[in-house]
């Protein structure tokens, strides 16, 4: 029984055990690895039991067992109570694990969800100084800065000279991107645009930063030069992003802004350098035929309607 419960235990924590990269700390992965030395532990328990001779012996089992369940009763209680309420749920987790990045990260994000923006500032700056080679906690404090006033947060310079040198994390690019969607519905009060573009400069000067994160930074570069109405510049941040890798969002993107701004055959060109992209793969050339047909109607529409004559005339 008890080997069993030992093979269990580790069987149940295989998956975590691969080249997998999964997270370690969900406590939920060890329920059903437990049951294996719960299970041992309850098969010698109730062997002792049995070999008790005396009465005496069996009241010390007893004892112990009711024991040991009130302390695990105990435990759930206060487990329960603190993962029924998310901030005090990684509080409790920054508490115990003042260096871990998830940890802190997650506490400042708990912290804003709940309009706490001063705490979650703090929260980020106190691990900005325990980890300074992690960028992202600066960039936080500027997005803080878009919906708080009169809350202390960097310099956007400061923070695009991190990000230049700052190991890439996933989260810098999920923060850039949430930074332009504030500026995009117009609810960023406390920062500029031209903060927003340094510090997405500031990533894309990073030497590390390639592959997919590279391509958002310009998808989001083209954004934020979009958001100012330098169309020149979007488009050209766009072009970039679409050297990396073919995107129909992005392309739609530039379609649609070449063709608010009267560029009709410039829009066409986009179009058509979307149709014959060889990089597409079977299924998606099958499938975007009938995107690429809707824009370039869209566009032919538009340029009629202002009077404008194309240079080009596709059948």
């Amino acid at each position: 029984m008890v080997s069993f419960g030992i093979l269990w235990f580790l069987s149940g924590h295989l998956l975590e055990s691969t080249v997998i990269p999964l997270e370690l700390y969900f406590e939920h992965r060890n329920y059903l690895p437990l049951f294996g030395p719960a299970f041992a532990l309850g098969c010698g328990a109730t062997r002792l039991w049995g070999l008790a001779r005396s009465l005496g012996l069996r009241r010390v089992y007893a004892s112990l067992g009711a024991a040991a369940s009130l302390v695990v009763t105990g435990v759930t209680w206060v487990e329960a109570r603190t993962w029924s309420d998310p901030v005090q749920q990684v509080a409790v987790w920054a508490l115990e694990r003042p260096t871990s990045q998830r940890a802190q990260y997650g506490l400042g994000v708990q912290y804003l969800y709940a309009g706490r923006y001063a705490e979650a500032s703090e929260t980020w700056a106190r691990a900005q100084s325990a980890m300074p080679q992690e960028a992202y906690f600066g960039l936080g404090r500027l997005l803080i800065g878009c919906v708080a006033r009169g809350v202390p947060v960097p310099q956007a310079d400061q923070v695009a000279a991190q990000l230049a040198k700052s190991p890439v994390r996933p989260v810098t690019v999920d923060l850039l991107d949430h930074l332009a969607l504030q500026f995009e519905k117009g609810t960023c009060q406390g920062l500029a645009v031209a903060d927003a573009l340094a510090v997405t400069d500031g990533a894309l000067a990073n030497p590390l930063i390639n592959g997919k994160y590279r391509w958002s930074a310009l998808y989001i570069k083209g954004r934020l030069h979009a958001v100012q109405g330098e169309l020149d510049p979007a488009v050209r941040a766009l072009e970039a992003a679409d050297e990396i890798l073919p995107n129909l969002g992005v392309l739609e993107l530039q379609v649609t802004w070449l063709a608010s701004a009267g560029l009709y055959d410039e829009a066409l060109q986009f179009v058509d350098k979307g149709r014959r992209d060889a990089r597409w793969r079977p299924w998606q050339r099958a499938l975007y035929v009938g995107f690429f047909d809707s824009w370039e109607r869209e566009v032919r529409s538009a340029a009629r309607r202002n009077g404008v004559a194309l240079k080009q005339e596709r059948l």
